[in-house]
């Protein structure tokens, strides 16, 4: 059985936020009392913070090299000699109970947060930390294990 090279995965933003967002333009626009320029401004925020929540995904990217991920204009490349240890968990939404999108805690680090309960919790030798959603958890369990990596991982 062949090995895989590398493990690749896509998260999007949840499309009902795309359309709570509209929702809320449309009540402010009948409900509020706005001039011309604050509807203008209220527009154009709309059309722009729409266009992210569409058009942006979160992608995912472990290979021999390291992990790889990113979202918007934030990429980043963690090589594997600067990786303390990864633990793969499922209690990503218990960490992180606000949410979707990119989020930060002192005690976790940056987190990338996209509608699924597991992550891999990063931590680097120089003590930065990273949580990263992952969605398919026994495809990235397979990759692991046949590339040998689960030197790297504390609960594989």
């Amino acid at each position: 059985m062949p090995t895989v090279d590398f493990f690749k995965e896509k998260a999007k933003m949840p499309q009902f936020l795309l359309v709570v967002f509209i929702l809320e333009f449309f009540l402010v626009l009948i409900l509020g009392n706005l001039d011309k320029y604050e509807m203008i401004y209220l527009t154009l925020f709309n059309v722009f913070f729409c266009g992210i929540i569409f058009f942006s995904s979160f992608s995912l990217q472990l290979n021999k090299f390291g992990v790889s991920y990113s979202f918007l204009l934030i990429r980043n490349k963690i090589p594997w000699h600067e990786i303390k240890y990864i633990e793969l968990k499922n209690t990503l939404m218990d960490d992180f109970p606000l949410g979707y999108g990119v989020r930060y805690s002192r005690k976790l680090g940056w987190a990338y947060v996209f509608g699924s309960d597991t992550a891999l919790y990063i931590e680097l030798k120089n003590q930065k930390r990273y949580v990263l959603n992952v969605k398919n958890k026994e495809h990235l369990i397979c990759f692991i294990k046949e590339n040998r990596l689960t030197e790297f991982f504390i609960n594989i």
